[in-house]
This record gives C-alpha cells, sequence and structure tokens, in this order.
C-alpha cells in the first residue's frame, strides 16, 4: 500500500523477518524491529470546536529503540498487554481527555493515558503509542500495518531489501523511513 494505515503485515512476516541477519541487534541480542499497527480514532478538542481525527500507533517492544529522538517528559511509557496509551505533548494539548490520567475512547474500549512524550519535531509529535498487540485486540486485526527495523549497517541496508522483495512467501516492498516520509 501507498499509506501505512492501509498496509497490511501479517504476523508470520514478522516472525519471519525478525530472525534476518542483516537487522542490528540491540545489547540484549534482541533484533531492533518492531511490528506496527496504525489505528485513526476520534477525539474532542480541547477548544470545543467538534471532533477531529488522531492517530494511534501500536508498537512492539523494540519500537521506542528504533525511535530515539522521542523522549517521555511526563508520566510512564504505556505497559504492554494492558489498555494504556502514551501520547505526545502536542496531541495532549490539542484533546480533551488526553491529560495524564484521561481517557481515550477507542473502538469499544478506553485507553488510559499514562504519559507523554516529545517527538523533538518529528511525525511522531502527531500521534499516541499503545502496544501493537492490544491496538490489533481492540480493533479486532490479525494484520499489522507496517514493520520498521534498523539494519546493521548501510550494505546490510541494501542486502535486507532486495532479500524482503525477492522472497516470494513475504510479498512486501522494502523502503527506508526517510523514503517513506
Amino acid at each position: 500500500s501507498q499509506a501505512e494505515s492501509g498496509s497490511l503485515v501479517s504476523r508470520d512476516h514478522f516472525r519471519t523477518l525478525q530472525y534476518f541477519e542483516e537487522i542490528e541487534r540491540n545489547a540484549q541480542g534482541q533484533p531492533v524491529i518492531s511490528a506496527e499497527v496504525v489505528l485513526i480514532v476520534s477525539a474532542p478538542r480541547r477548544d470545543g470546536s467538534g471532533e477531529a481525527n488522531t492517530l494511534i500507533r501500536g508498537i512492539t517492544p523494540r519500537g521506542m529503540e528504533l525511535r530515539p529522538q522521542v523522549a517521555l517528559v511526563q508520566g510512564r511509557w504505556f505497559t504492554p498487554g494492558q489498555r494504556e496509551v502514551t501520547v505526545s505533548r502536542r496531541l495532549a494539548a490539542r484533546f480533551d481527555g488526553f491529560e495524564v490520567g484521561g481517557t481515550i475512547k477507542a473502538g469499544p474500549d478506553r485507553l488510559t493515558v499514562v504519559g507523554h512524550f516529545d517527538g523533538a519535531g518529528s511525525a511522531f509529535d502527531s500521534e499516541a503509542w499503545m502496544d501493537a498487540d492490544e491496538a490489533r485486540s481492540i480493533f479486532d486485526r490479525e494484520q499489522y500495518s507496517s514493520i520498521l527495523l534498523r539494519p546493521r549497517d548501510p550494505a546490510a541496508a541494501q542486502e535486507l531489501r532486495r532479500r524482503i522483495e525477492a522472497d516470494k512467501r513475504l510479498s512486501l516492498r522494502a523502503e527506508s523511513e526517510v523514503e517513506y516520509y
């Protein structure tokens, strides 16, 4: 898909990709890769002028490692497996219920806001983050929207791109985050 919100990546794709040797490993030896799901929810504006759509990104545990420019500025990060969300400070200023301790309606459920982050002027300043599998559960989705990963080095990035696009089991397109945005 041309848009992350319309893209479909299976859990099998994620399980396969995380073992590719071209992916960087962190200090604990874990591959630096995150399966993610992008959801749109409608939230009430603080100024009382109605509702607007906002983006919730479900991330798996390495998702924060892949975004070192994002810093927690209040509260705490969400706990995986819980109906919790950490929102950007910019969103918290714009939407009702996005304050720490507030709640956000997400499908049939409510998410508790447990913290605020600063995205350092990046696109992440327009997002709220939660556990990817909780996000899939709330919205009854079998698939993820995308997979973000860090290659070991530039040569590994080129090989990873070739390998992903050549693997008939995957049927995925690989591109750098900079190219995508």
